[in-house]
């Protein structure tokens, strides 16, 4: 016989039960992996806090049981304000708990000044970043190992490189940023009347006979996008002699700059930013992980090329970072790891950071009327003509270096929008154990504490009225008399931005080109125009404006 052998089957109760357990389980070990991944962040021991610890004495935001501020924090990635917010609502210095592990959270300048000039440990924060800088990066370098590198790039940031070197390159850029524009226009004037002509009954006939007068128009350009390509071949001409691409003649003024490193250069700073504000990233998302590493494999193999180059060069230019760094490298005074490392954070640092900033810029320009007026009066008196003959209006740019520097609204302008927006996110230190930084009572161990600029820039106690936009706060005379930390959109104190001096005058000198070369900028009708913070804060949608010429 053949005997069939039937299966029992399930109770749909007992499957529910079964289901209801591997989730329970599957949420369990997730719980345990986020609290082994911020112990391993926040260097913290045991997450509980004695009732009478000195963590006590900060004020502590409401936030769920057990998860503290983790849900509200995850909910608010990438949105700017939300720890403004939580400063507005409930006080300068905050405790934020996450699965219990403690974060301090201030806003407070004196405590920003100890920040920047005493000898506090970056936080576990920065030395994650390791991964993406490479551990030699001078941002991760403590002692006489920073004090080297710091020296080294210094000399790529004296007068003589600036007005020589930096200006020269960013003239040449800035002539292919006005070609561009101009040819967005013209195109966007030939299709116009292109389909005005088309719409018309008579333009077969008319057509024939004459061509239509072409006139300047407007149109809608993604100047955050435009400001990257930019400021990324900027930067690559003046640290290693390369424009990546944006120079090339062959290259369509219309479209996006083709290159292979620039849409990697994007994924790498994005991705950056996602792992700086999520620790859980390579978990929830594996394969842009992987992504992203090959990514950076790509772009370190490229530096390392171009350093490998520049050694080859039988006279080798000594004139740029590059070749200061090699230098360096010749004389053993650093290795050619290293070398990739730094060169990696100047490029890393200086591209998208000055572009946002000169894109927030612009919007702010649009938004205030009265002060377009007085910086193109401004404009006006600086240049030796008010406005572009027909032969400048995309060629090189006469301005000098030094008519650069009497351009002082322009510079409160770029000042007040990194007020408003500041780029770079915030700092953290690791606060050792025995401090009272910032309780009575001194810390059992040791916590992380973050600064976060934004919040810090828009503090009532120290900035009047702190949302409108008012380049004069930043006036010499106005300047003098607040905090010396309420304003650190370079940070400060000895580790204060090497390369603030040259991204002031690059924007400085772009900005004021456009403005004379005729081009206006007007908000989009009804964009809504949102910030984001990423590794820096920039508007989500790459700052849509209105872009024509009077």
């Amino acid at each position: 016989d053949i005997h069939s052998h039937h299966s029992t089957p399930r109770h749909p109760q007992s499957m529910f039960v079964e289901l209801l357990l591997a989730v329970v389980g599957g949420a369990l070990v997730f719980i345990l992996y986020v609290r082994w991944s911020l112990q391993r962040t926040l260097h913290a021991g045991n997450a509980s806090t004695p009732k009478h610890s000195a963590l006590a004495e900060l004020v502590n935001p409401p936030g769920w049981p057990l998860l503290g501020h983790l849900p509200s924090y995850a909910n608010a990635l990438f949105k700017s304000g939300y720890i403004h917010d939580l400063h507005a609502e409930h006080g300068e210095v905050l405790l934020l708990r996450f699965l219990g592990f403690p974060l301090i959270l201030t806003c407070r300048p004196e405590h920003v000044r100890l920040f920047f000039t005493q000898h506090l440990r970056d936080a576990p924060f920065v030395e994650s970043m390791s991964k993406v800088f490479g551990a030699g990066s001078i941002l991760l370098q403590e002692g006489d190992a920073w004090r080297l590198k710091r020296n080294l790039l210094n000399q790529g940031f004296q007068k003589s490189f600036m007005r020589d070197r930096v200006l020269e390159c960013v003239r040449e850029v800035e002539a292919r940023l006005a070609a561009r524009l101009f040819a967005r226009l013209r195109l966007e004037s030939v299709s116009d009347v292109s389909s005005t002509s088309s719409s018309s009954p008579s333009s077969a006939s008319s057509s024939s006979s004459s061509t239509p007068m072409v006139t300047p128009s407007s149109c809608v350009i993604r100047m955050d996008s435009e400001f990257v390509q930019l400021t990324t071949a900027v930067i690559g001409l003046t640290t290693m002699d390369h424009s990546f691409h944006y120079l090339d003649e062959d290259q369509p003024k219309t479209e996006p700059v083709k290159d292979e490193y620039l849409p990697l250069f994007a994924e790498i700073i994005a991705e950056t930013g996602r792992m700086f504000s999520n620790p859980l990233r390579p978990l929830t998302s594996p394969l842009t992980q992987l992504s992203f590493r090959a990514a950076l494999r790509r772009v370190r193999s490229f530096l390392d090329d171009q350093i490998q180059a520049r050694l080859d060069q039988p006279q080798r230019d000594r004139t740029d970072v590059l070749g200061i760094l090699i230098d360096a490298l010749i004389q053993d005074k650093i290795t050619r790891e290293e070398l990739v490392d730094n060169l990696w954070t100047f490029v890393f640092a200086g591209a998208d950071t000055t572009a946002h900033t000169m894109a927030y810029c612009l919007y702010y320009i649009a938004s205030n009327p009265d002060v377009e007026k007085k910086l193109l009066q401004e404009i006006n008196e600086v240049f030796d003509s008010p406005s572009a003959s027909e032969q400048e209006q995309d060629g090189a740019s006469p301005l000098t270096f030094e008519q650069v520097n009497h351009l002082s609204y322009l510079r409160c302008i770029i000042l007040e929008s990194l007020r408003l927006r500041p780029i770079a996110v915030g700092s953290s230190r690791m606060i050792p154990a025995g401090s009272t930084l910032f309780t009575k009572t001194p810390l059992e161990k040791d916590c992380v504490a973050l600064v976060h600029y934004y919040s810090i820039h828009h503090n009532p106690d120290h900035w009047n009225d702190p949302e409108r936009y008012d380049p004069d706060r930043h006036l010499p005379e106005r300047a003098s008399k607040r905090h010396s930390y309420a304003f650190v959109p370079f940070g400060g104190g000895p580790h204060i931005c090497v390369g603030q001096t040259m991204a002031l005058l690059e924007a400085r000198f772009v900005l004021a080109n456009f403005y004379w070369r005729g081009f206006r900028a007007r908000l989009v009708p009804g964009h809504t125009y949102t910030s984001v913070d990423h590794c820096t804060m920039k508007e989500q949608h790459d700052m849509p404006l209105l872009i024509s010429r009077e």
